[in-house]
Formats: structure tokens, C-alpha cells, sequence
């Protein structure tokens, strides 16, 4: 059983496999693979951004994940990409799909000459002056 190494840009893990239909037409999968996600993310320990996360498994959980039709996808859009040997995930990364849509936002995806963002909420109201009442007259300064 010889390992395979799958470098991946994707923000969030997945679990790939094939889909068989159960019962009542609903899919099932007969197997599962789980690549790790987790790039473009702060890590939780270190404040570290990886580009690239390496996931190792073996040839036959590959043979699995080709039969799922995300998997294909992901891997023709450059997200994925599968070694033989173990190098570097940010090193790796630097030639494969940057990052997908679920990534969180850094300051250069905001344009500098963006417009400012309007809202169709009404306008603040004018501060109001607090009324003035009048104390109460005793019986007696009547």
C-alpha cells in the first residue's frame, strides 16, 4: 500500500466517496474519504495563514475519491492536486487555485476606490428637547 499525498486550497475539509441509491432513490455512500481543508484559515494555536494543506492517504482511498464526481471537479479546478512524494503544502499550493469562495476576506479583496455602501434606511430623527412640566400646585397657593 503505497501513499498518495493530496495537497489542497480548499477552505473547509470534505468528505468524497461514491454515492449508491438506498432506499426510497436516496443516495448512500459506500465509502467515505476525509481530505483536510483549512487553507486561507488563522490556525486556532499560531496565527498562521497556510496556503496549502497536505492530506496522506493511500492509493486505494484515491481510486474512492476519483469515483466521487466532486472530487473530479475539484481537482480540474485546480484546488486539488495529488503527489507521489511529501513536500512543502505552501510550496505546492503556490501553483494551484488560490483560494474558493468560502474563504474568509483579506484587505486585498477590497478595492481601494470601492464605492461606499449605501443603505435605503431612513434618515437619523433630530434629537428632541425633553418637555418642560409644570410642578403641580398645592391647595394651599391657590
Amino acid at each position: 500500500m503505497s501513499k498518495v499525498f493530496v495537497y489542497s486550497t480548499l477552505t473547509a475539509d470534505n468528505m468524497y466517496g461514491p454515492y449508491t441509491p438506498g432506499a426510497a432513490d436516496l443516495p448512500v455512500r459506500t465509502a467515505v474519504v476525509l481530505i483536510k481543508g483549512g487553507a486561507n484559515v488563522v490556525g486556532k494555536k499560531h496565527l498562521i495563514t497556510p496556503r496549502g494543506v497536505c492530506t496522506i492517504i493511500t492509493e486505494e482511498e484515491l481510486t474512492v475519491c476519483r469515483q466521487d464526481p466532486t472530487f473530479v471537479l475539484h481537482e480540474q479546478n485546480g484546488f486539488l492536486a495529488i503527489e507521489s512524494s511529501q513536500t512543502d503544502a505552501d510550496h505546492v499550493a503556490a501553483n494551484m487555485t488560490g483560494r474558493d469562495e468560502s474563504a474568509p476576506l483579506v484587505p486585498e479583496d477590497i478595492a481601494p476606490d470601492a464605492p461606499t455602501v449605501t443603505t435605503n434606511l431612513p434618515e437619523p430623527l433630530a434629537p428632541v428637547a425633553p418637555v418642560q412640566r409644570n410642578k403641580p400646585q398645592s391647595r394651599r397657593n391657590r
